[in-house]
């Protein structure tokens, strides 16, 4: 299927490893010239590590101070990559922008999944300002997903889905990719659940 990308220019942040990676190989291979962009490896690992042990605690030991930096990394930063993108997809009268959440926005457990709820907030309220003059910007949230690091515990927890087996990033990148394309020109401002279906709860 044609998905009228060839030409097209997009910006993948995170794009060195993982999901990312994928995606911007999945636009690739649709003929978009696809920028990548992502921090130094060694500060990203250690930042992973810190803000997964800190934001999985009870809220008596949360650190507020990695919470705001979660934040200002993931929430903020998407906005100041939307608001950077915005006047040259406006001057174009196209564009599209493809947001990466998380399932800990739709259910209450981890003080961390407060970014991915702001994310969905993000998300409509772009969509809502910039639709008009044909941007459309959405956001897919992925559950356990198989990268070049996953291991094979994660692979075992991961099978307890709808379908019963791990996503591969790929598929994620293929959603964005659709996303991303002319066949999508109707779809914005949503949130969508591409975790092999991870939560046991319908969402309307």
């Amino acid at each position: 299927m044609d998905l009228g990308l060839a030409g097209k220019v997009a910006i993948v942040t995170g794009g060195s490893k993982g999901i990312g990676k994928a995606i911007a190989q999945e636009l690739a291979g649709e003929g978009v010239d696809v920028a990548i962009c992502a921090r130094d490896r060694r500060v990203l690992e250690e930042a992973a590590k810190t803000l997964a042990a800190a934001t999985r605690r009870p809220l008596a030991s949360a650190d507020d101070e990695l919470l705001l930096e979660d934040i200002n990394t993931k929430v903020v930063g998407y906005m100041r990559c939307a608001k950077a993108a915005a006047p040259h997809m406006q001057r174009a009268g196209w564009g599209r922008i493809v947001n990466i959440g998380g399932l800990s926005g739709r259910r209450a457990g981890n003080i961390s999944g407060l970014r991915n709820a702001a994310i969905v907030h993000l998300t409509k309220t772009l969509a809502d300002q910039l639709g008009a003059q044909g941007i459309t910007v959405n956001l897919v949230h992925p559950g356990a997903t198989r990268t070049e690091r996953t291991d094979a515990e994660t692979e075992r927890r991961a099978s307890s889905n709808a379908i019963r087996r791990i996503v591969d990033a790929k598929e994620i990148a293929q959603v964005v990719t659709f996303l991303a394309s002319t066949k999508a020109a109707n779809i914005t401002g949503v949130a969508i659940d591409a975790s092999g279906g991870s939560i046991p709860v319908m969402f309307q």
